[in-house]
């Protein structure tokens, strides 16, 4: 009885270690299988995420060149502006020397009646 327990035993036992020797087999396949598709992810993440990097670098170059070309034009407008005002103030300068020098002529034409 004794023989037959401890041979119940040792087959209990390599039933268990063939059992643990099979999961640990499907464990390493299941690892290789996640690391083939964290490979093939890993390659098509780089794949689209590099050029997409390249076209966001692109994407800054534009923008500072809209920038800067903002900036030109604000300071072309400024310059106008200036321009327009001096231009503003120097006929209202001329209409008011008109106006007096009219106002004048006007008064010399009454005192010669």
């Amino acid at each position: 009885l004794r023989q037959d327990f401890q041979a119940w035993i040792v087959a209990a036992a390599e039933r268990q270690c063939a059992e643990n020797r099979a999961l640990h087999q499907k464990v390493e396949k299941c690892i290789k299988d996640i690391a083939a598709v964290t490979e093939t992810v890993s390659v098509k993440i780089d794949t689209k995420v590099v050029p997409l990097d390249s076209k966001i670098d692109v994407l800054h170059s534009k923008i500072d060149a809209v920038h800067s070309d903002i900036n030109l034009i604000a300071s072309e407008i400024e310059t106008m502006e200036r321009r327009l005002t001096m231009k503003i103030e120097a006929q209202r300068a001329v209409a008011t020397a008109q106006v007096e020098l009219g106002a004048e002529t006007d008064d010399s034409e009454l005192s010669s009646f």
